[in-house]
């Protein structure tokens, strides 16, 4: 069953999650309005075992934001 490591919404208009897909892999996905406009696969650092890395959330955070910026 797929976990949610992360969720964050950018503007109060994009929901931004990453879902667990392994132990070590997840996938970022960004929608609007329930419309999936981005995925990514996507490294989970120490098995995000007690939450994500903080690092990984970042890099997440710079690729929603270039997502968002160039579309």
């Amino acid at each position: 069953m797929p976990q949610c490591v992360w969720n964050a919404m950018l503007d109060d208009k994009y929901d931004c999650t990453v879902m667990r897909t392994g132990d070590y892999t997840g996938v970022l996905t960004i929608t609007e309005n329930d419309e999936i406009l981005f995925t990514k696969e996507v490294d989970l650092s120490y098995n995000a075992q007690f939450g994500p890395d903080a690092l990984d959330v970042m890099d997440w955070q710079n690729t929603i934001i270039e997502f968002i910026d160039n579309q």
